[in-house]
């Protein structure tokens, strides 16, 4: 399944840039519906598969259904619903890939597919970093093209993010530092184990270029916490982890400040306004505590105001929206789960897989430290990494678990049902999403987007 996940990610790129004229966080948006759509259908059809009923499904539903009664209380029915059905179909999704495959081909599925985004990325990388030395019109990674001039020769690509944003790459570098890592702890042929280095290296001195703050701390401290917790390969995984990082700081001196010069100063102070978003948001919850203001109500436009869609934190972002109830299960179930996480991976007695498992452990918990601090729970590309990595997740906690169970096909159905109403209320959202969103340009006097779920991200 990875090679037509990668499938439909190039050839939709390539396509519906050719064809539209569609903002690359668009087109993933796109792919992420194309993909929950597909895992649906695939398993619409199976119908011996079968979903345990266990307390973290019990659980999600609780959260989805507060969710619920906070967009009916609230009066923001079409906005607060499709925020729910949004979730709510990830979930599915990653429950729907738990009970289909067993716990080592969807680990190997994640390692695989993550291997190669990030080779093609870095192949992607040189091509667009020969074009800046041949070029001089061609901007220097992480820098977009402001125009092109085709009588200078040399090569000029365009869009050297393929991200909207460059925090929106450094949110796949968050889920995949980790699995590069105890990739090259897995292997053992020596050629794997070099190549596997050269891309995280590459890896490092792409963040550092980009300047993730995010993505460094979150890696850092999940990886600690592995340290401590989990004595497996201890001193090889510090090892591979500074070792890698010289490496690659080594390279960006090469590649970023001797043979190239940044064309924008990349270090960055201060907080970037996130005290602002972090007050707005706790300011919500105090108004409403209970329920919240509301799914999805952090990006309404006050006084004809702009503002940023959510509060680059998605627990103070539950919390100011769903209510404490909804905040409460969730972070109960997330200690929950990294608890008994922790406690099986420590189990393994199979060398391979517990090195697999303890990659997929580190991924997990860097992406939720990054949640506190940015959006990685929003943008569509780190959310299909999201569903890949709690379909394991699910597959790992529930394979000891007697329980009731339902039809892995119902869930499908009732996953292809959520979609369906998700696109009925976003419909118009969607064709203006071709239009390149003119209205809201006009009416604001902005070219800046604040994506959350679909149209631009804000809502009245």
């Amino acid at each position: 399944m990875h090679y037509i996940l990668l499938l439909i990610l190039t050839l939709f790129t390539i396509l519906f840039r050719l064809v539209f004229d569609l903002s690359y966080y668009d087109l993933q948006r796109f792919i992420l519906l194309l993909f929950v759509t597909y895992v649906a259908i695939y398993f619409v059809r199976n119908k011996r598969r079968n979903v345990p009923v266990t307390r973290s499904l019990i659980a999600f539903c609780a959260i989805f259904f507060i969710g619920v009664i906070s967009t009916v209380v609230n009066g923001h029915i079409t906005t607060g619903l499709s925020e729910v059905l949004h979730f709510s179909i990830l979930i599915f999704t990653a429950i729907i890939l738990s009970a289909g495959f067993n716990n080592k081909d969807v680990g190997k599925f994640i390692y695989r597919f993550s291997v190669i985004f990030v080779s093609l990325y870095v192949i992607y990388f040189f091509v667009g970093y020969a074009s800046h030395l041949s070029n001089s019109f061609s901007p220097l990674w992480p820098a977009k093209n402001l125009f092109s001039l085709n009588q200078f020769p040399g090569i000029i690509i365009s869009d050297t993010l393929l991200f909207s944003y460059v925090r929106f790459f450094n949110h796949i570098q968050t889920w995949t530092f980790p699995l590069l890592i105890s990739g090259i702890l897995i292997t053992h042929n020596r050629r794997n184990k070099v190549i596997l280095f050269v891309l995280l290296s590459i890896w490092w001195a792409l963040l550092i270029q980009s300047g993730g703050r995010g993505t460094l701390l979150s890696i850092t401290v999940a990886l600690a916490a592995v340290l401590i917790f989990i004595p497996k390969n201890r001193k090889k995984r510090a090892i591979t982890y500074f070792g890698s990082f010289l490496s690659g700081a080594g390279l960006y001196l090469l590649m970023f400040l001797t043979i190239s010069t940044p064309v924008r100063e990349l270090t960055r102070q201060g907080m970037s306004g996130r005290l602002d978003m972090w007050e707005k948001a706790w300011l919500m919850f105090v108004e409403n505590p209970l329920f919240g203001n509301g799914p999805l109500s952090y990006s309404f436009i006050e006084n004809s105001q702009l503002y940023f869609a959510h509060p680059h934190n998605f627990y103070l972002q539950v919390l100011s929206e769903w209510g404490i109830l909804a905040f409460i299960i969730l972070t109960t179930l997330i200690f929950y789960g990294l608890f008994f996480l922790f406690k099986k991976v420590k189990q393994e007695t199979n060398s391979k897989m517990m090195e697999m498992n303890i990659g997929l452990t580190v991924s997990l918990v860097a992406a939720l430290l990054h949640a506190g601090l940015s959006q990685i729970f929003h943008t569509p590309i780190s959310q299909i990494f999201l569903v890949l990595v709690l379909a394991w997740v699910f597959r790992y906690l529930a394979e000891d678990v007697q329980a009731m169970k339902i039809k892995n096909s119902f869930l499908a159905i009732t996953s292809l049902v959520s979609i369906l109403i998700f696109l009925f209320l976003n419909s118009s959202n969607m064709k203006n999403s071709f239009k390149g969103y003119g209205d809201y340009i006009e009416k604001y006097q902005t070219n800046e987007l604040y994506p959350r779920i679909w149209s631009q991200g804000l809502n009245e």
